[in-house]
């Protein structure tokens, strides 16, 4: 293929997009519950991109190829901006949500010369009216694989900006749990595999067991899993749990539902 007809094939594509309406980033948002009553306590953002050639991207689709690029960077400076506009909505409900996570791809956190503190600190100046503990920052768990000065860096100054952090995929097989000692987060999402063990008959205390070495440590635990393993968790310290087969929401169907919820 010659490169003039390379650029008229993304000319095209191009033509395609503007012409569809269909915008090419969608955040779309995943509740978090509590455990006992099933009500929103927070929510997790998820940016989802519309290509024309490929069709619809959800974070698992492009993170592995997006992240280690200066546009996994930007991508993450503009659903910074969307979650904070996002916080500001969602807060007029009359039971407002205790925080809203956006991921950050660890590679900014661990890259010299990429300013994560300034990034959000900027954010936050320019939307005055978000208290920044509504703000989590949710990094992969490959953070606490590399550079784990910076990490702990990275964390640590956000801490100062009074935002919450949160590392997930915590209690796979392959995740240091160890390494939370030296990169500090306050609070983690833990694998689908680490709640599975919750009422689980072999092991039945595995599940509380790590909650608790975990809130040792200062750190709040959230669980990711099947919708029925939420009523496994009611007696545990676990915080909230995150339904991983529900679909993401709009915001419009996340107002419909804190409405419906407060209505209650």
């Amino acid at each position: 293929m010659t490169e003039s007809s390379m650029a008229g094939t993304f000319d095209d594509y191009v033509a395609l997009s503007l012409e569809s309406g269909v915008p090419p980033i969608d955040f779309l948002y995943r509740p978090i519950v509590d455990c006992d009553a099933g009500e929103v306590i927070a929510l997790r953002a998820e940016t989802v991109i519309n290509s024309v050639i490929l069709g619809r991207l959800g974070e698992v689709d492009y993170t592995g190829v997006c992240d280690e690029r200066e546009s996994g960077i930007a991508l993450f400076a503009q659903s910074l901006h969307h979650a904070l506009r996002a916080i500001e909505r969602f807060r007029e409900c009359a039971a407002p949500i205790s925080f809203l996570s956006v991921r950050c791809p660890a590679e900014i956190a661990e890259t010299p010369g990429v300013d994560l503190f300034g990034t959000v600190r900027d954010a936050l100046r320019e939307h005055r009216t978000v208290p920044p503990s509504a703000l989590c920052i949710e990094f992969p768990p490959s953070l606490t694989e590399k550079h784990t000065d910076r990490a702990r860096t990275a964390l640590l100054d956000l801490k100062v900006l009074k935002v919450k952090t949160m590392i997930a995929g915590c209690g796979k097989e392959d995740f240091p749990i160890s390494k939370l000692v030296t990169v500090p987060p306050d609070a983690v999402m833990l694998d689908e595999s680490a709640t599975a063990w919750a009422g689980s008959r072999d092991k039945p205390a595995l599940f509380s067991a790590l909650v608790s070495y975990l809130k040792s440590m200062g750190i709040e635990s959230y669980a990711a899993g099947a919708a029925e393993k939420r009523r496994a968790l009611r007696n545990s310290d676990c915080a909230g749990f995150l339904d991983s087969e529900r679909a993401p929401l709009t915001q419009a169907e996340v107002l419909d539902l804190m409405q419906a919820e407060t209505a209650v």
